[in-house]
């Protein structure tokens, strides 16, 4: 009985020493993702919760940890809120149209439009007043 009290002893010490010297098999998972989202180029939406106002906001990095995009400036009032954002985001994303929205070429074309109402005016009023000369 004493040897094998003595074995079973000898076996689990032995096994929680190689235990403990071994490799933490949950930390070496953990790497083993982030390299190979970083390789996959995988990006990443973080979500944090402001200190100041109590409001949850999101921003999406790229595998080194660039800014691509982040919430409004309002934020949401519940992290599931943010969540749904964030959901929303990628299902519509990959099918969003991209427009090319330049606000000077706007501009111009805004005082174009206006300058030809002014001149077409104009030219209304000229020919009204040739009419009632012809008329006289």
């Amino acid at each position: 009985m004493r040897k094998v009290t003595r074995a079973l002893v000898l076996s689990l010490g032995l096994a929680a020493i190689v235990g403990l010297m071994g490799p933490p098999f949950a930390a070496g998972q953990a790497k083993k993702d982030k390299t190979s989202a970083k390789a996959a180029g995988t990006s990443v939406f973080e979500i944090h919760k402001s200190s100041k106002n109590g409001k949850f906001y999101f921003s999406l990095r790229d595998s080194e940890g660039t800014l691509l995009a982040m919430s409004s400036p309002s934020g949401y009032a519940t992290k599931l809120d943010c969540q749904k954002a964030i959901e929303t985001i990628r299902n519509t994303a990959a099918k969003a149209k991209i427009e090319d929205v330049d606000t000077a070429d706007k501009k111009t074309e805004e005082k174009k439009a206006v300058d030809k109402k002014a001149v077409d005016k104009t030219k209304t009023k000229d020919k009204k007043t040739e009419d009632k000369t012809k008329k006289k």
